[in-house]
């Protein structure tokens, strides 16, 4: 039985070869090394035939139980591959498949052509090698993803770093060049299970990898015969004997390779690739740590399509083009990775740092493009990592939402279908409430982050008001309703998942920690007692109300400013020096900048106080003059009036020379501080466009001429700073720039559109910037785990949430707005009795029973289906949560009395019109 199988696997060989030896074009001339390798491999082929008389000819390759070694074969594939004949190449490419599937193609011995390399990276190399652009034959692109799936996916191959990557890049490069939607669709489905193949080996092999017992005799094994290979290539080489991919039949290739287990302790990986490729170029200089080789294959994949996704894309490129294209298959395979289990990422210190410092940044790029397909995916990574990932990414997620979410959701210009898919994001993100909870106890709950909880419930609440889309698409006022309707229900849809989301956690985490038996609800005085003034809970509420506190003051300081800053002292969360102050103005960033900038150049004696100690807290040691200049702008917006720059440009030049004592190219501070202010003028000048007459350089040279006492400053020096202005103005940090104002009377389809272009830019310059900046910046995320922070999120949201419900309820028939916002009144109603919240729960309830109708003092108001559905809703209440409502009973009761007693009378009425025997279905 051996015999047939061997003899099945010899034949099956040889007739491919001879398959590829009987093509007619094989007899050109410049097919003769190929048809001479064929001709070479039959011989030996031949003479491993035990019983030739008996063979037969097959087209299907057996098993695997009878063991063949192809490797020292695979010379005519690799010279078929090449010869661009694409009868050939199939022939090749398909022998090449099945060998591979069915194990008896390996290539973990050395290439003998180039022993730095495996011979698995050869036969990839050969298996890539037909394609070359949009003119493949489509039967060959088919076979060269098929071959590459079998050498990916087969157990016996190894396919690492640069060859994976080739693999890869094939595949890519077929779904962007092919003209066949088969083998579109074809490489798109091989691309994914080779991401998903390589990410499940980098997990597998690192739990492997962190099992404390290795088997030492095979690594040691593995190492010889390493070694021993190393040797015998050489010895072969030092004899004479020829390297040539002709010989390679006359002797066995050694078979030697290193088996995964070798690479299985942690090690650190050098920052090249064995392609030579800088590994972390994008990312901090830090030693990466890969535990295996197939982490660092996954890393190595990753890191590219994060390449791939931030390539810019040409202005009004085509739909079919292959940058826009090649943008949104990576970032399809970016979600991917990010959807699939995520313990490796986790783990994994490379990882970590790769989500920061590239997709974060490349979503800051993304999440802005005027390209819905693009900003749809960039938002489904984004909301991924809020859900997994976000103890690893604080400080990108305040970036994101601030500067992409809110702008967009805010923006009076933004597109529906941007909204559209904004709101949707965030129901995703509300439908998981860990993330919620999580996000209002680091951000809502952080003394400098943003209200992220607290906007998100109000621009839900602008959006459930409806009325609040910009018609982009059309101009037809019946298209505009029908998006203004469906944002509006989806507005108020995500709302209800967030007072879900709400009752869901305290569901969840009070399962796990049950209350007293004889307690239904938590009494808010006995809640507050039960959490202990030391507890995560109690300090949470606390700095939330330092928070408040602190913006009440920094709004106030915007209007006036002392009064605001004496605010902020009265209640110790400043001090009263002016080195207190002026720290204050470095940390606190939302100041209003210009009003920091009136404080500081103001000439009252107390207020120079505070700017000498703001200038004097900077570092300008090292600097260039024109940087430094930047520095020190970069916290404050210059006030118009003369006088109070002149008085900021003199301590600055004054504290550049101090920290410069040696610099020895101002000969006094006079001098800095005259080109201090030549700079300002200059930047005026060049970068307003009320300047028409631009000042030349040569002209600015003039203009700084005796200025170093009496003496000029070097023309290069100043030709400089003239350059250095000209390519890129001075102005405050990024972040600080408000959106471009807009312009209500563009109601063009045009003028709105040019609008929103211009506001997606301002936000993508914005939060690239941000984002860059706080890739290297690192936050400590606390993750949620009580129920009670709960009642605080309540308190922010139920004044929007009940006036968004309210407002649907009166003004709206439709259907879809009436059930979601009886279901906010039920959700409301639930959190309110549950922490005994009076105030929420009456406002709740009195405001249901308004819609009953049954209080109404005109009693020939028509009642509809939306009054009858109140009415079921607060006897469902009454029912449910009774002993909850204490004086709120008094408008239950009242509904249920008046609803008994319509019920009767309308019994009597018919009983006396229609008669007793016909009124017995009432």
């Amino acid at each position: 039985m051996n015999n047939e199988l061997r003899k099945a696997a010899v034949m099956f060989l040889r007739n491919a070869i001879g398959r590829i030896l009987a093509d007619r074009d094989i007899k050109r001339k410049e097919h003769a090394q190929l048809r001479k390798a064929c001709e070479q491999a039959i011989e030996e082929l031949d003479t491993d035939r035990i019983d030739e008389g008996q063979g037969t000819t097959t087209n299907v390759l057996p098993s695997k139980g009878q063991y063949i070694y192809a490797d020292r074969y695979f010379l005519p594939f690799d010279l078929a591959c090449h010869s661009r004949l694409p009868r050939i190449v199939i022939i090749a490419l398909d022998c090449l498949q099945k060998l591979i599937a069915y194990g008896h193609l390996v290539g973990n011995g050395i290439d003998v052509a180039n022993p730095d390399r495996l011979l698995i990276d050869r036969i990839v190399e050969a298996i890539c090698s037909p394609f070359y652009g949009p003119n493949t034959d489509e039967g060959v692109q088919l076979q060269i993803l098929k071959a590459i799936l079998a050498v990916v996916l087969a157990p016996t191959c190894e396919v690492h770093r640069g060859t994976l990557l080739l693999a890869v890049r094939t595949c890519f490069n077929i779904y962007l060049a092919s003209r066949s939607p088969i083998n579109q669709s074809t490489a798109k489905a091989s691309l994914t299970q080779v991401i998903n193949t390589v990410f499940g080996s980098a997990l597998n092999a690192g739990d492997v990898a962190s099992s404390p017992h290795q088997n030492d005799e095979k690594i040691v094994r593995a190492v010889v015969n390493y070694l021993v290979g190393q040797v015998s290539i050489n010895t072969d080489s030092a004899l004479g004997h020829s390297n040539h991919q002709g010989s390679t039949f006359n002797s066995v290739m050694a078979e030697v390779s290193l088996p995964s287990s070798f690479t299985l302790n942690p090690i650190s990986i050098s920052m090249t690739s064995e392609s030579g490729e800088n590994i972390s170029e994008d990312l901090p200089s830090v030693h990466l740590h890969f535990r295996t080789v197939q982490e660092e294959d996954a890393f190595l994949l990753f890191r590219a399509l994060c390449r791939l996704s931030v390539k810019p894309i040409p202005e009004r490129s085509d739909p079919n083009s292959h940058e826009l294209r090649s943008k949104e298959l990576s970032l399809e395979m970016l979600l991917l990775i990010v959807q699939n289990p995520s313990s490796l990422i986790h783990s994994s210190q490379p990882f970590v740092l790769a989500l920061r410092h590239l997709l974060c940044v490349s979503l800051s790029r993304n999440g802005v493009s005027p390209i819905v397909s693009v900003f749809e995916k960039s938002l489904a990574i984004f909301v991924q990592l809020v859900n997994k990932f976000k103890m690893h990414l604080k400080v990108q997620i305040e970036v994101f939402f601030k500067e992409i979410i809110f702008s967009i959701l805010e923006s009076s210009s933004s597109s529906f279908e941007h909204k559209w898919i904004v709101i949707n994001m965030l129901e995703k993100i509300c439908e998981d409430p860990q993330s919620m909870v999580d996000i209002y106890v680091n951000y809502d709950c952080d003394l400098t982050a943003t209200n992220i909880f607290e906007r998100i419930i109000d621009g839900l609440f602008k959006v459930a008001q409806g009325g609040s889309v910009s018609d982009y698409g059309s101009s037809a006022a019946v298209l505009q309703k029908q998006r203004e309707r469906s944002m509006r229900i989806l507005g108020l849809e995500c709302l209800v998942e967030c007072l879900q989301c709400m009752v869901d956690w305290f569901d969840d985490i009070s399962s796990s920690r049950p209350l007293p038996d004889d307690a239904e609800s938590i009494d808010v005085s006995s809640a507050e007692a039960m959490i202990p003034q030391t507890s995560a809970v109690y300090q949470f509420e606390q700095l939330k109300q330092k928070k408040e506190t602190m913006e009440h003051g920094i709004h106030l300081f915007a209007r006036k400013m002392n009064q605001g800053l004496k605010f902020l002292q009265e209640r110790h969360l400043i001090g009263t020096k002016p080195e207190d102050i002026a720290t204050f103005f470095h940390n606190e960033d939302r100041l209003d900048k210009t009003v920091v900038g009136d404080y500081l150049g103001d000439g009252d004696d107390f207020n120079k106080r505070v700017m000498y100690a703001y200038v004097d807290q900077m570092d300008f040691s090292g600097r260039d003059f024109v940087t430094a200049l930047r520095l020190f702008l970069d916290g404050f917006r210059l006030p118009g009036e003369a006088q109070k720059i002149d008085r900021l440009m003199e301590k600055f030049a004054s504290r550049y020379c101090e920290c410069n004592p040696n610099l020895g190219l101002f000969a006094s501070a006079d001098t800095a501080y005259v080109l201090a202010y030549s700079i300002i003028m200059l930047t005026t000048d060049l970068h307003s466009p009320q300047v028409r007459n631009k000042m030349t350089k040569e002209q600015y040279i003039s203009m700084n001429r005796g200025i170093n006492d009496q003496s000029d400053l070097p023309q290069e020096y100043l030709s400089d700073i003239y350059d250095e202005i000209a390519g890129r103005e001075i102005k405050m940090k990024p972040g600080l720039n408000k959106l471009p104002k807009q312009n209500a009377t563009a109601t063009s389809e045009r003028q709105r559109k040019l609008l929103q272009n211009v506001e997606l830019a301002a936000m993508a310059q914005t939060a690239r910037a941000l984002m860059e900046a706080a890739s290297h910046y690192e936050a400590e995320f606390t993750s949620a785990s009580h129920c009670e922070h709960v009642r605080p999120m309540f308190k922010i949201a139920w004044t929007p949430c009940l006036a968004a419900f309210s407002i649907g309820l009166q003004t709206s028939e439709d259907e879809s707005v009436i059930f979601w916002c009886l279901q906010g009144f039920r959700l409301g109603i639930k959190i309110a009795c549950i922490f005994h919240l009076i105030l929420e729960r009456n406002a709740f309830i009195q405001a249901l029973a308004r819609f009953t109708l049954l209080t109404a003092k005109n009693s020939m108001v028509e009642m509809k289906s939306k009054n009858i559905e109140s009415i079921k809703l607060l006897l469902t209440v009454g029912e449910e949560d009774g002993n909850c409502l204490d004086e709120s009973w008094i408008d239950v009761g009242f509904s249920l009395y008046s609803t008994t007693l319509n019920y009767h009378c309308t019994k009597m009425y018919f009983a006396v019109r229609v008669g007793p025997d016909d009124w017995h279905w009432c």
